[in-house]
């Protein structure tokens, strides 16, 4: 989305800083809670991180209470554990 005006003009230059830092340290956040959340409930969460980044094609997630689960590509990952965490 373009906004119709320059936030930079309304804040000044350290306080512009200070919200991109915290931009980006909480999208780091969101990730590291992503990959403890997928720990607890995975048995093979080092495949499904290697899925994540793309480093696998497929993935058969194997979930500490004996269910499984097969992705067979990116396009429904987030979706999936979207409904998991239900």
């Amino acid at each position: 989305m373009k906004l119709d005006f320059d936030p930079r003009k309304n804040m000044s230059a350290f306080a512009y800083l200070i919200a991109k830092i915290n931009s980006k340290i909480g999208k780091i956040i969101g990730k590291i809670n992503d990959l403890l959340y997928i720990r607890k409930i995975a048995k093979n969460w080092i495949d499904v991180a290697l899925f994540r980044i793309g480093l696998k094609k497929t993935l058969r997630v194997w979930f500490r209470d004996g269910e499984m689960f097969l992705l067979k590509n990116h396009m429904f990952y987030f979706d999936f554990w979207k409904q998991k965490r239900l």
